[in-house]
């Protein structure tokens, strides 16, 4: 793979200015204090992984891939998922119809139409036995049995029932956004949305069109067709205005205008102006995106550390 060339300087700009981008070419210099990282790619149909450099680490051999989580990432051959782990090594052989990223140990995964939760060895922690699960976070997870939703802790034991009434997500930072079924609406939306604490009680009331878990004390959430942030009140601190919005992470989220992504602050400043069909949050000062057709690597000043050729 050979080496990209440097680019000059980089501009940031934001809507309604007069937008400077720099060329599609990588620059050295901003790898300079980045911690080290694999990032899935694809090469010929199949997929493999580079380091921040570009530097090809595993062949691209899968037919799919999932970035790595706990030092393991999940990887598919044919139609079943197992995982690898950096140095392109099966640790556990493709067995599962589903496998998602290790979370505080533990991957759900899902075994002959059935989802559990399996440790780093490949046993199972808590057996294949929910209509569909998430991944643990801050200890509890959340399952479906039939049509009541569950929130389980690492035994396996019920903490929480929602019964029929919610469907919920992840905790995160002590909320999880739930789904109110009891609330009828007359528009396309199917339920409204909130939060709970880790007791079951309401912290936040259904109100919203959509809601994402927290992260770095914010949530994005849907009011009408475009997408905002609240605080842990509820307080709207960046109005709705995108087209989709993602989580923080080390302080910039991935917003979409225009059906382009770009990345905003705190504050709802373009950081990074929105110029890329795809992007992944921001790990270790770096992400994962599309641009003219071509996978890229961005620091979070928005200069390209890495172009696929």
């Amino acid at each position: 793979m050979r080496r990209a060339l440097i680019i000059t300087i980089f501009l940031s700009a934001f809507i309604g200015c007069k937008q400077e981008y720099p060329p599609l070419v990588a620059d050295p210099q901003a790898l300079s204090g980045i911690s080290y990282k694999l990032f899935p790619f694809t090469k010929d149909g199949k997929e493999g992984f580079i380091d921040s450099s570009g530097k090809l680490v595993i062949e691209p051999k899968f037919d799919g891939a999932l970035p790595f989580s706990e030092n393991l990432a999940s990887i598919r051959m044919g139609i079943l998922w197992g995982y690898i782990n950096p140095k392109g090594e099966t640790v556990l052989e493709p067995q599962f119809d589903w496998a998602s990223p290790f979370s505080e140990g533990l991957a759900d995964v899902q075994f002959k139409g059935r989802w559990g939760f399996i440790d780093k060895t490949g046993q199972f922690v808590i057996p294949p036995q929910f209509s569909h699960a998430q991944s643990f976070s801050e200890g509890l997870a959340a399952v479906s049995e039939g049509e009541k939703t569950l929130y389980i802790d690492k035994s396996g034991k019920v903490v929480l029932d929602l019964g029929t009434q919610f469907g919920g997500d992840r905790f995160s930072e002590g909320l999880a956004p739930v789904m109110d079924h009891s609330k009828e609406r007359n528009d396309d939306n199917a339920e409204y949305h909130g939060y709970i604490d880790k007791l079951g009680k309401i912290a936040i009331p259904a109100q919203f069109d959509r809601a994402e878990p927290f992260s770095e004390g914010l949530a994005a959430v849907m009011i009408g067709k475009k997408w905002g942030y609240i605080d842990k009140t509820g307080r709207i601190v960046i109005a709705p205005q995108y087209g989709g919005a993602g989580r923080f992470s080390e302080g910039l989220a991935r917003a979409i205008v225009d059906d382009l992504s770009g990345y905003i602050n705190k504050t709802g400043h373009w950081v990074i102006a929105p110029r890329f069909r795809a992007g992944d949050d921001f790990s270790n000062g770096l992400a994962d995106v599309i641009v003219d057709e071509k996978q890229a690597i961005i620091d979070k000043q928005g200069r390209y550390v890495w172009v696929e050729k």
